[in-house]
């Protein structure tokens, strides 16, 4: 395991603060998406720490606009306390969703895995209704999904099935184990081939270890029961994994989930010894090479593409450095080509991005 042989970073903000660190200087407000978009979610300082002060266990949980929170953890990048506004904010939502019920659409959305094997079996039909209108008109009044709300296509071939075809490579360097999730397994199989190439490229064999859907989507639609639920299988399957080979995600919602929130959101026993084996595919790529075992033979391409490092990534600094560090891996190890130029970063020049010989 390279983890073995290369010093992981640790983890600097996982001891998170209490509640009364909040110093309510609103810097999480100012960068709050939702915030900016709607009155009625009415920020993370107010539903987050703030809130938390008069929450009891024993009284009913307010939760007027709490369902709004996107999980982007923005605010928790940006406050200087270190308080863990989501954790806050989620377990209100869970909370209220106990006492009123949850909602047709929370159901469907938190079930991602049975809403993929459903969706990959009828591709076709299921990707023809998302895009009929009067579908979607039925979808809005009974499920709850906005009619224009974009919705993902489904494939019929998933990534667990090509994989299955896939020839492994001769004498690898090393193993290391894929989380693909659900989106890569239903929704994008392409990313995943491309993901097992760039490995397989430097000397390593890629294993599929049992999985279950990581959780977040159950978290964000106010059901941490049943995100504690699939967390406890992962975190059974995947642990014997550890032992033998680090775990890679290509998904960051993915990795922070097993990194980070199995054992400080949901509070999962055993989980902390899964996620310090958990690597962001950029983060471990990058590992390889300080280590010296990267394949670097890039052939430039002159090209732009717009760039943005994941909020999950800087939110718990699971890949190296600062974002503008993220969009350097970027450029030297994933990227179809071209310029890549961060979105949110105007005045600073441009990254020029290479792109390898061989897919």
């Amino acid at each position: 395991m390279i983890t073995e042989e290369f010093e992981p970073v640790t983890d600097t903000v996982e001891e998170e603060a209490s509640v009364e660190a909040c110093t309510k200087c609103t810097a999480c407000n100012t960068v709050c998406p939702v915030a900016r978009s709607t009155d009625i979610f009415r920020g993370p300082k107010a539903l987050g720490p703030d809130m938390e002060r008069f929450r009891s266990p024993q009284e009913a949980a307010v939760t007027p606009g709490l369902d709004l929170c996107s999980g982007c953890k923005l605010c928790e990048v940006t406050c200087p306390s270190q308080v863990s506004i989501q954790e806050y904010i989620r377990r209100a939502q869970n909370q209220g969703a106990r006492e009123k019920g949850r909602s047709l659409r929370d159901w469907v959305l938190g079930r991602t895995r049975l809403l993929g094997k459903l969706g990959s079996m009828t591709a076709p039909l299921a990707n023809f209704g998302n895009r009929n209108p009067l579908f979607r008109v039925l979808m809005e009044r009974f499920v709850g999904i906005h009619r224009r709300r974009p919705l993902p296509k489904y494939q019929w071939l998933t990534f667990e099935r090509w994989f299955k075809r896939h020839p492994q490579p001769v004498k690898p360097r090393r193993k290391v184990a894929y989380f693909y999730g659900c989106w890569v397994n239903y929704n994008d199989r392409r990313l995943g081939e491309r993901a097992v190439a760039v490995l397989e490229r430097n000397g390593i064999e890629v294993v599929l270890p049992r999985q279950q859907c990581c959780g977040i989507p159950a978290v964000v639609n106010s059901n941490m029961d049943l995100a504690r639920r699939y967390g406890l299988e992962n975190v059974r399957h995947l642990s014997p994994v550890v032992e033998q080979m680090d775990i890679v995600a290509s998904s960051t919602s993915c990795g922070l989930m097993l990194k980070h929130d199995y054992s400080h959101l949901l509070e999962i026993a055993g989980s902390e010894r899964v996620g310090a084996r958990v690597y962001d595919i950029m983060e471990y790529l990058w590992m390889l090479h300080e280590a010296g075992e990267l394949d670097t033979t890039f052939e430039a391409v002159r090209d732009r593409l717009p760039g943005n490092a994941p909020a999950e990534v800087d939110s718990r600094r699971q890949a190296r450095g600062s974002r503008r560090g993220v969009l350097w891996h970027l450029r030297h190890l994933w990227c179809q080509g071209r310029e890549v130029r961060p979105l949110d970063e105007d005045r600073q020049p441009p990254l020029r991005c290479r792109q390898g010989r061989r897919q």
